[in-house]
């Protein structure tokens, strides 16, 4: 009776622990490029699956660095030049063919 009920114990314990592991999200990764509007006040990311990051405004190349999704989060770490690398954190959610950094949709093109 008590090996049943320690048993019973250990694999709710396994449970709980591995729905709380599936709710987390874990590590997320994106490949293609996502755009937000056009010509000139174009804003686009172009991802890739090894955690690259490339960003364009107004179709020129702005600058690039890393990336990484945890659960609604999105930091990127991008190469500023003589500024330095600035590592930022943003919302984050992706609906179909599209992806929200901070709310703002951006569409994949690519």
């Amino acid at each position: 009776m008590k090996t049943t009920k320690r048993v019973l114990a250990i694999l709710a314990i396994a449970c709980l622990l591995l729905t709380t592991l599936a709710a987390c999200g874990g590590g997320t990764t994106l490949n293609g490029t996502y755009q937000m509007g056009g010509g000139l006040l174009s804003q686009s990311y172009s991802f890739d699956r090894n955690g690259n990051v490339t960003t364009k405004t107004a179709g020129l190349i702005g600058t690039s660095g890393t990336y990484s999704i945890s659960g609604n989060r999105l930091t990127m770490t991008l190469d500023g030049g003589f500024l330095g690398a600035t590592t930022t954190t943003h919302t984050f959610k992706k609906s179909g063919s599209s992806i929200y950094i901070d709310g703002a949709e951006y569409i994949k093109i690519g």
